[in-house]
């Protein structure tokens, strides 16, 4: 009968720790998942980070470059027309008005048609 019981305990202590390593076991994969979900949202963060500043920089840069086109004169680039006000909305751009000067610059042999 002691035989038997001392059976018994070791059997319980056998199963007991069998689940204790399931459970042991279960939980280390659970965390390793928890861990990896974890590094995925950091790296996220850090690229949704450095999208931001980059569009932060992209902004900065349009902001610069409007304030830059709101502060040209008031006047159109050609030069024999050189005193046509233009308004604020219709400014050309760097580029376009330099192409818009080569077009509309009169040749020297030509007269000017410019009343002006």
């Amino acid at each position: 009968m002691i035989a038997t019981a001392a059976r018994a305990a070791r059997d319980l202590s056998a199963a007991r720790l069998d689940e204790q390593r399931r459970e042991t076991r279960a939980a280390r994969e659970l965390l390793a998942a928890t861990a990896a979900e974890a590094e995925a949202v950091h790296y996220e963060r850090r690229a949704r980070g450095a999208q931001w500043r980059g569009s932060l920089l992209a902004l900065q840069r349009r902001d610069e470059a409007l304030k830059a086109r709101r502060a040209l004169p008031l006047t159109a680039a050609c030069a024999c027309c050189s005193l046509m006000p233009v308004r604020p909305e219709h400014r050309l751009s760097r580029r376009r008005q330099l192409r818009t000067r080569a077009k509309h610059t009169p040749q020297p042999q030509l007269p000017s048609a410019c009343s002006h």
